[in-house]
């Protein structure tokens, strides 16, 4: 399937859920299986090349600066069971890899 975003990709991957945005003004909320922590909470962390990546308000409105040709994999970890993203992932975290430069023929998640 075509997708012309990034946040496409990730309503792409099974158990992951994707509100919309708020009129222009901020983007929508990734859930996990229905978990993300109703409210103005970083319930999922998402990091851009292992850098935190939301809001105070808990979106994840960087994900649209991304390029679906920039991105080299998506990591999913459901649950605060890893302990390598710290504070702020009570529902999991999403890491978007990027490239590292050279061709943009190919793309593997």
């Amino acid at each position: 399937k075509n997708v012309s975003y990034s946040w496409e990709l990730l309503g792409q991957m099974p158990g992951i859920q994707l509100t919309e945005t708020r009129q222009g003004a901020e983007s929508g909320k990734v859930s996990f299986r229905a978990f993300n922590g109703e409210g103005y909470l970083n319930a999922i962390k998402t990091l851009i090349d292992g850098i935190p990546s939301n809001v105070n308000s808990g979106n994840q409105r960087f994900i649209d600066m991304l390029f679906p040709l920039e991105i080299s994999y998506i990591e999913v970890v459901r649950g605060t069971n890893d302990p390598r993203y710290g504070l702020h992932n009570i529902g999991g975290n999403i890491n978007f890899g990027t490239r590292q430069g050279g061709s943009y023929t190919d793309a593997r998640l």
